[in-house]
């Protein structure tokens, strides 16, 4: 819907977002939630897909290195599930061989961490206008 004050659009595309750390986990989601994006979070993969049974997001942010789910692993999973979804992949191991994989798996997006809310909310805007996210003007 628009804001009628401003004219701007507040945003209400579901994120679902996937770190072991906590903090990590708080951070988007309040970078996120600024925004006007509707976020669920989880610390396990196993979780969050899960979730996808009951809320479907537009976009999956998932963390690489995690316990019991990796995130290619995650991102297949979603994949499998939702073909429709894109999956960002973030994380601190972000040497190029490992972003060509993440890529190559399919992820639409590879973001460093750390990242700052700007380069975040870029990318995650960029994946979701790439795949149709964004209202167009008047709706």
């Amino acid at each position: 819907m628009a804001d009628t004050d401003t004219g701007a659009w507040r945003m209400e595309r579901r994120i679902l977002i996937v770190d072991d750390y906590p903090t990590n986990l708080d951070i988007c989601k309040l970078v996120l939630r600024g925004a006007g994006y509707d976020c669920r979070t989880f610390e396990r993969g196993t979780d969050a897909l899960a979730a996808l049974q009951a809320w479907v997001p537009d976009l999956v942010l998932s963390d690489l290195e995690m316990p019991h789910l990796h995130g290619l692993r995650l991102l297949q999973e979603v994949r499998a599930i939702a073909p429709g979804i894109p999956v960002v992949i973030m994380s601190g191991r972000s040497g190029e061989e490992t972003v060509r994989d993440a890529m190559a798996r399919g992820a639409a997006a590879f973001i460093a961490k750390p990242f700052s809310p700007d380069s975040l909310l870029a990318a995650i805007r960029r994946v979701l206008a790439r795949t149709d996210g964004c209202p167009a003007v008047g709706g």
